[in-house]
């Protein structure tokens, strides 16, 4: 299942991730691998639990539960 990462003001995507079985927490760890920054993700209702996001740029990022 593809997973898009999409901007919080332009719903642009910044990163789009696909795997068997794929999670929200997945797509974002691929994510911090690459070079490319999650500036003002909308990760609304992601469940990031456990997540290490140790060098992320989650700056302007929305990490609202959703509801």
């Amino acid at each position: 299942m593809k997973i898009e990462i999409k901007s919080y003001w332009s719903g642009e995507v910044l990163y789009a991730y696909g795997c068997e079985q794929n999670t929200s927490l997945k797509s974002l760890q691929a994510a911090m691998k690459c070079p490319e920054n999650l500036y003002g993700a909308d990760l609304r209702g992601a469940d990031l639990c456990g997540a290490d996001l140790r060098g992320a740029d989650l700056c302007g990022a929305n990490l609202r539960d959703g509801s």
